[in-house]
């Protein structure tokens, strides 16, 4: 079950929905991608939670094992699935692991082996990943799904000759995109509801604007422009959040540094600290002012897809 700090648009409810139900089907490869902040993890996070009910999930980061074999690769897998034995030898682990697999897929379950930041492995892992994925022996069936996750860069990565293999055995291919506008307005409201604020107007609707268009409708970008422009509007003592308190959250966190194809380094960004200025608006009086402190130091706070 999702959290109720969780927001799905279209887009994300189609990929959920194609995922899930490959992985009950045994489809085998999948394919997931999408720009930094698009929420990959998020939906691979939901995506293992209800996978349980049919299977054994195993998760890997890509960026914790970038100088890895595919042998490391393997020996990651087997513990992870408690398999264990005295032999150190890759044949061993590998046939450990089939006849385990094996096992699942005769009481009706199966094992999901999710790679995140699959981009960052190297192609010796990434070819190699075809030996994990055991048959069954009707030759039809692959016994361990595996999702890839990664960055648009990855489905180009895998038309590769080397590595076309892999990309021909991707039975289902997803990509999240960038809020819409509305999907934007839709998701700060969800947001500050989701931590007990009970406003709808906490940015009028330029703000609102100016933050889809900055943030390319990314989720992460736009948790970090709101969380800026709402410490101006602290400062400003100002009850509403304006599209120049956005315009200078924007300019604070250097987006406009950040190519049209994505943002590539906004997780080492440093949001500078708010300074007191006059931005034209009416002060508010200090009871409405002490409210919106709390949603201020609340909503969006944390940073909900990564």
């Amino acid at each position: 079950m999702a959290s109720p700090t969780f927001f799905s648009n279209s887009v994300y409810q189609r990929a959920y929905a194609t995922l899930l139900s490959g992985i009950h089907d045994h489809k085998g490869f999948f394919l997931l991608t999408g720009e930094r902040g698009t929420g990959k993890t998020t939906l691979v996070q939901r995506l293992m939670q209800d996978a349980e009910a049919v299977g054994s999930c195993v998760y890997l980061d890509g960026s914790n094992v970038l100088y890895a074999t595919i042998d490391d690769v393997l020996s990651f897998l087997c513990t992870a699935l408690e398999l264990s034995s005295t032999e150190s030898d890759g044949v061993e682990k590998l046939r450990m692991l089939s006849a385990h697999l094996h096992a699942l897929m005769r009481n009706g379950r199966t094992a999901v082996l999710f790679i995140d930041e699959a981009q960052r492995l190297n192609d010796e892992v990434l070819g190699g990943l075809r030996m994990l994925a055991a048959v069954d022996k009707t030759g039809t069936q692959l016994l361990l799904q595996i999702v890839l996750v990664g960055q648009p860069a990855l489905e180009q990565r895998l038309t590769e000759p080397d590595l076309r293999p892999i990309f021909q055995r991707v039975a289902l291919r997803c990509r999240l995109t960038g809020l819409t506008e509305d999907e934007v307005a839709a998701y700060l409201v969800h947001r500050v509801h989701a931590v007990g604020g009970g406003r709808r107007d906490l940015f009028d609707a330029d703000a609102v604007s100016h933050i889809a268009r900055a943030s390319q409708g990314i989720p992460r970008l736009i948790d970090h422009i709101c969380h800026q422009a709402l410490l101006f509007a602290r400062d400003a003592r100002c009850e509403t959040v304006s599209a120049q308190m956005v315009e200078e959250a924007v300019t604070a966190l250097r987006l406009r540094d950040i190519p049209e194809s994505g943002p590539s380094s906004i997780d080492d960004a440093i949001p500078v600290v708010s300074r007191q200025e006059e931005h034209g608006a009416t002060p508010i009086p200090p009871r409405k002012w002490r409210r919106l402190t709390i949603e201020v130091l609340l909503a969006l706070g944390a940073v909900l897809m990564v």
